[in-house]
């Protein structure tokens, strides 16, 4: 259905995206290494489809993305270098600087 190979996608301010392309998106690009999705409306959902598909996930941008809890960012896998975590750094423990991705 999708791309399967797709290894980077840059989402950042599509206002449209849904937390359902954003799943479809997680389940059918299972080698996706680089997902951007700062600035989109998205929630949990999401994220936490991320959290359990996306397992060559490298590097995640969820700035700005207002719909998004403490709880769905601690089911991301530690090995993910993500990019807007800092609003969580004080609520997750294992959040570190290590951890935050800075482009």
């Amino acid at each position: 259905r999708l791309y399967p190979n797709l290894e980077y996608i840059d989402l950042s301010g599509c206002k449209n995206i849904t937390d359902v392309s954003i799943c479809d998106i997680a389940h059918y690009c299972q080698k996706l290494e680089h997902f951007d999705i700062s600035s989109c409306d998205i929630s949990d959902l999401a994220i936490e489809k991320i959290a359990t598909s996306s397992n060559n996930l490298k590097f995640l941008n969820i700035q700005l993305c207002g719909g998004i809890s403490e709880n769905a960012v601690k089911k991301l896998n530690s090995n993910i270098k993500v990019k807007g975590i800092d609003r969580f750094a004080w609520v997750v423990p294992h959040i570190s600087a290590r951890r935050a991705m800075t482009f």
